[in-house]
């Protein structure tokens, strides 16, 4: 097997695990007996880790060979802490838990999508040929957790988690990472907070994934605030994912017929689906149809960000940029996903979506701007 081909199983087999486990994070919590104020601020451990961490895998992390060792360490070292959070039903511990599993996967995301990334530019892959096994898996995740959660319970669900977490530490050990490009000194910050492009582009990426990760995590706890069974939301996110993998199936066309104006139908659809929401009378067909746009933002966007990170920085500094990308977003979804279980109290699951439709109004609006000043750029670049 091939290296490229190895990624594709590892990417496989990681998100599979991650089906498993994170999506029904603020589910077992609620079941072990937590408050939404406590879940609330349990799931804001791990974008809160992912503010303290990122800096200090940029730093450690300034090659692919030592992402890739990197990753491979916080792979193995996740799933302990796993186990732990099975083997208690007490606050503080489940807190602590989170903590040091966001410590080991905060990260992970941003170092491995830049390995996939950085590979695919040497093969001369699209990003979506590889990122689209992942939703694959996904998608079979959830589909069987469903049943597992009904017949088995979260327990056997995240130790299955564990099994394929260990699995994919195995995996990266035979795993070859991509050549370093740059043979001289290494980019430093400085640089990238330089490029005024990359920073207008940064903000806008929080704006909009940020407002749909902090309404992805509630919105399983609104639906069983709706009377909704806890299995049904498998089988709404096998819904949004299915519709994910067509739009990254399809990246190759709707890429060369809008290019980076496909964030506009990105944009168009987080707002569209926010509003519906954030409607007091909306009834749980409507909220979960809603739910499908989901799949249409996440499916550009995981084509999309890659790509245009190189394109605005280039090969040597993407690794950084993309790091810098999860710390940004964590900043914003920390401070949501902290506060977002005691608003929710306050003032009601509509209501805390309209706050999160406002955001994406903001995004919508702000990328009109963004994109005008960059097609100028780029006519003028081109004279």
């Amino acid at each position: 097997m091939n290296n490229f081909n190895k990624l594709r199983l590892l990417v496989f087999i990681r998100f599979l695990g991650e089906a498993f486990f994170f999506p029904f994070i603020s589910l077992y919590l609620s079941r072990i007996g937590l408050t939404t104020y406590q879940i609330g601020i349990c799931i804001a451990v791990i974008p809160i880790t992912s503010l303290l961490c990122a800096p200090i895998y940029s730093i450690i992390c300034k090659t692919p060979k030592q992402a890739k060792i990197t990753l491979t360490i916080m792979t193995f070292v996740e799933p302990l802490f796993i186990v732990l959070l099975l083997l208690t039903k007490q606050f503080s511990i489940s807190l602590i838990s989170l903590i040091f599993i966001g410590i080991f996967s905060s990260s992970n995301y941003g170092l491995f999508e830049s390995l996939m990334a950085l590979t695919c530019r040497q093969k001369g892959k699209t990003f979506a040929s590889i990122r689209l096994f992942g939703s694959v898996s996904y998608t079979l995740g959830v589909l069987s957790s469903s049943l597992i959660i009904k017949f088995c319970g979260y327990t056997i669900l995240f130790f299955i988690a564990v099994g394929l977490f260990i699995c994919s530490g195995i995996l990266y050990l035979f795993l070859k990472a991509p050549e370093n490009e740059q043979k001289g000194e290494k980019p430093s910050f400085k640089e990238i907070f330089s490029n005024k492009f990359f920073i207008g582009y940064l903000l806008f990426y929080i704006l909009l994934i940020g407002s749909m990760q902090v309404a992805d995590d509630f919105f399983s706890l609104y639906l069983q605030s709706k009377g909704s069974p806890d299995y049904i939301y498998s089988f709404v996110m096998v819904g949004f994912v299915c519709v994910e993998i067509l739009v990254m199936f399809t990246y190759k066309f709707w890429y060369k017929k809008l290019g980076i104006s496909s964030f506009f139908i990105a944009s168009g659809c987080l707002v569209l689906r926010l509003a519906i929401q954030m409607i007091p009378t909306a009834n749980i067909p409507m909220l979960i149809a809603a739910q499908m746009l989901r799949g249409i933002v996440w499916g550009i966007s995981l084509s999309m960000n890659s790509i245009f990170v190189v394109i605005l920085l280039g090969f040597d500094k993407s690794t950084r940029g993309i790091v810098l990308v999860t710390f940004g977003l964590g900043i914003f979804t920390s401070i949501f996903k902290l506060c977002g279980g005691y608003i929710i109290d306050y003032i009601g699951y509509p209501r805390f979506y309209g706050i999160l439709w406002i955001i994406s109004i903001i995004s919508f609006i702000y990328f009109l701007i963004y994109f005008l000043l960059y097609k100028k750029r780029r006519s003028q670049s081109t004279i």
